[in-house]
């Protein structure tokens, strides 16, 4: 699972996030940090490809927010 989380942050932490989803965070490993994802609605879609891709993937999901209004 992989996640944009739009926000102030600086250059080391910006960009794509790569995420394991879990029920309870009780301990983080080294060299990672937890994130709590608000319960609401997102914008969701399957990446096929490389990493380098990605980029397109987002690009067609902001199209298809701004289409439909969202």
């Amino acid at each position: 699972m992989g996640a944009f989380i739009v926000g102030d942050f600086s250059e080391e932490e910006d960009g794509y996030w790569v995420c394991v989803e879990v029920n309870n965070i009780r301990q983080v490993p080294e060299g990672m940090i937890s994130v709590v994802v608000p319960k609401q609605k997102y914008a969701v879609l399957r990446h096929k490809g490389s990493n380098y891709e990605i980029r397109d993937s987002y690009e067609k999901l902001h199209n298809w927010i701004e289409e439909n209004k969202h």
